[in-house]
């Protein structure tokens, strides 16, 4: 045999000992995005999953099992949508035998979850309407809430309703909310949570014919559209704060039938939207302060105080251009 044809021998003997290249298998599972967060419930995200082999290729034929590790808090379809179930966190799987991704979700139910401590604290139990409170159904058809087209509360009206207990300070979570009535509940205690001033959009907070107790937070003073204070009929007191004057939109102010005591603030005549006055039946003593002439009001009670009115013809006049008006005496010369 030649020399040219023994080479040729070693080749095909080397070529044929080659391996054959190595079919492709999945290796890696990767979840995008890596970290979802859900802030309402039945709130729905899509994820996706890229399958690569080993390396590194996408694989994008081969398909994934999706499982939610507590589908009590984010349950997930088989294509990767995830829908919020319950507060919590979880993860999200997406296999292929036994190679897997995951994504990290948190569902926070804030508006859910603060309703639910209102509920627990001013004894929900007892409550004389509470249609849906505490199921999964929207929040909107919960009995006395309102929502608007995003699913955000903006109303919350449970007045009469026998509720009894403590506002909580969770109260300040629902950041949509516009208004607030728990009026006519009797039992409903303790202080107004400062935490009502983190209500930024809030335009009316009726408290009136309860037993709260204590002062009016000087947070309230955030509340920068809050047309309508309604606070009689409570057990507030001490001395009615200068600052009751910083509220620009207030137009209705009602705090009879409370404890305060002291002088009406002169700073309530800063008020330019004010139209109705109602401090009538309180501890309060002193001439009524001239800057209350800057008001226009529409009607002023302030019958069985120790309050009494300048005498002075402008004075008087003011109080007579006043629409609806109930009073006390005239201060001696």
């Amino acid at each position: 045999m030649n020399r040219a044809v023994t080479m040729a021998l070693l080749v095909a003997v080397a070529c044929s000992e080659e391996t054959e290249p190595e079919a492709p298998y999945p290796a890696t599972v990767l979840v995008s995005p890596e970290t979802l967060e859900l802030a309402k419930l039945g709130e729905e995200l899509r994820l996706t999953a890229i399958v690569k082999d080993q390396n590194g290729n996408a694989m994008d034929t081969v398909r994934v099992q999706w499982s939610s590790e507590d589908a009590a808090v984010a349950s997930v379809n088989p294509t990767g949508l995830v829908s919020a179930q319950g507060s919590g966190e979880t993860r999200i799987l997406a296999a292929v035998g036994d190679i897997s991704g995951a994504a990290a979700i948190t569902v926070s139910l804030v508006q859910r979850d603060a309703l639910m401590k209102l509920f627990e604290s001013l004894n929900g139990d007892g409550w004389n309407r509470k249609r849906n409170w505490g199921t999964e159904t929207a929040l909107g058809e919960w009995a006395g809430v309102t929502t608007d087209e995003d699913g955000n509360v903006v109303g919350l009206s449970l007045a009469r309703n026998n509720l009894s207990g403590e506002i909580p300070a969770e109260i300040g979570l629902l950041k949509h909310l516009v208004g607030f009535d728990l009026a006519f509940n009797e039992d409903v205690a303790g202080t107004i949570p400062p935490e009502v001033g983190e209500l930024e959009n809030l335009t009316a907070l009726l408290l009136h014919h309860n037993a709260l107790t204590g002062g009016i937070p000087r947070e309230i003073l955030q509340l920068s559209r809050l047309d309508t204070l309604d606070l009689h009929h409570n057990q507030l007191s001490g001395p009615l704060p200068e600052w009751l004057g910083d509220l620009p939109a207030v137009g209705y102010l009602s705090l009879w039938g409370n404890d305060f005591t002291g002088s009406l603030p002169a700073s309530l005549g800063d008020l330019e939207s004010l139209e109705d006055l109602y401090v009538n039946t309180l501890e309060l003593s002193g001439p009524l302060p001239r800057s209350l002439m800057n008001l226009y009001l529409n009607s002023f009670f302030w019958y069985w105080t120790d309050l009494c009115s300048p005498p002075d013809d402008e004075f008087q006049a003011w109080l007579e251009s006043i629409r609806y008006h109930e009073g006390g005496s005239v201060c001696d010369q």
